[in-house]
């Protein structure tokens, strides 16, 4: 299906296909509560994919046959409380939001991720259980109060990019590192996450890093961390280790402010000169969230003007294989509405 138009409304349909399923050109689409199991791709500004159940392609022996994802090119998007069943989703451009998604297992090293040339979008508020987790490519990115468990890629990852702020998140039982920076990273900020049980606790191997970790909770992680570089405090507190007093029995609390007089030495050159002895309470703080950041949900109701159906007499019936389905507008305002509606859509054999 392509849909070459704005002001787009698409809702109520469940849609299969064994191929490249959905594409959309134009801006202000709203792609709201389909069953959708394809690929699917939205190029556009003000976008809108919300309240949808992705879900991939089984063979008949239960095998995948085409895994769900949904790519969002273009800014000022929103992907909003949709269900993804072993998918991912990713976006591409600036501005855009992606909150309160369930994403299911994933195909991919990351659940929800943004691409090289992506700019101040934010990751809120997502839940994200086995699969991949959070890959961020980009700058300016904030991957906020997200809930990531059971992945098995790891849970946080900054791939490339600075400026960026991780905030919040609950990383359990991750198969690799709660929170990670690789390749050329800089400048960006971990603070405030709880990063419980995983194989890893932080790793950072982006060379020279400057980024800076304080007031994140390590707590029983298998290693608690594996970093060549990175600052661990922010020069008056740091972190929580739940290992402290182990590796440093001798250790005690400075006056009563809670930092412990002995620092966490990370390696020769690096340590947490400030640790914390007991966990920081995430709740005690919040984030002042940009002003594009919209973490308004968008209606469920879709109700577009639709014209009168045929009569009878005029009505005419033609069977006929569907390859593709294209809708295109200039200027007018269009809208696609279904309930319990089916189209499958299938490639021609050649």
């Amino acid at each position: 299906m392509i849909i070459n138009a704005s002001n787009v409304k698409v809702g109520g349909f469940t849609i299969l296909t064994d191929g490249w399923g959905i594409r959309v050109y134009g801006d202000r689409a709203q792609i709201i509560g389909n069953i959708i199991t394809t690929h699917f791709e939205m190029s556009g500004s003000h976008q809108t994919v919300a309240y949808n159940t992705i879900n991939s392609l089984y063979y008949p022996n239960g095998t995948v046959k085409s895994y769900a994802h949904v790519d969002l090119h273009g800014s000022y998007n929103i992907a909003a409380a949709n269900t993804l069943a072993k998918g991912a989703l990713s976006t591409y451009g600036s501005y855009n939001t992606i909150f309160g998604n369930n994403v299911l297992g994933s195909y991919e090293k990351c659940g929800l991720s943004t691409s090289c040339n992506a700019q101040y979008s934010l990751i809120y508020g997502n839940s994200l259980k086995g699969g991949g987790g959070i890959g961020i490519a980009g700058m300016g990115i904030i991957v906020a109060n997200n809930t990531i468990t059971n992945s098995a890629s790891g849970g946080v990852g900054i791939i490339w990019g600075g400026n960026n702020v991780v905030f919040g998140n609950n990383i359990l039982n991750c198969s690799g590192a709660g929170l990670y920076e690789t390749d050329n990273s800089w400048s960006n900020l971990f603070y405030a996450n709880y990063v419980v049980n995983n194989i890893c606790g932080v790793k950072i191997t982006s060379q020279e890093s400057n980024t800076t970790l304080y007031h994140n909770n390590f707590v029983n992680n298998i290693n608690q961390f594996n970093c060549e570089w990175g600052y661990f405090d922010n020069g008056a507190e740091g972190n929580y280790w739940s290992n402290y007093l182990i590796r440093y029995p001798n250790a005690s609390e400075i006056s009563n402010t809670g930092i412990g007089d002995t620092p966490y030495v990370i390696n020769e050159n690096r340590a947490d000169h400030y640790p914390l002895m007991a966990s920081f309470d995430i709740s005690t703080v919040t984030l002042q969230l940009p002003d594009w950041a919209n973490l308004t949900l968008p209606s469920r109701l879709i109700t577009p003007s639709l014209p009168p159906l045929p009569t009878p007499e005029t009505q005419q019936i033609e069977s006929f294989p569907i390859t593709s389905i294209a809708i295109a507008s200039a200027s007018v305002i269009s809208a696609i509405f279904g309930i319990g509606l089916l189209v499958y859509l299938k490639k021609r054999k050649h």
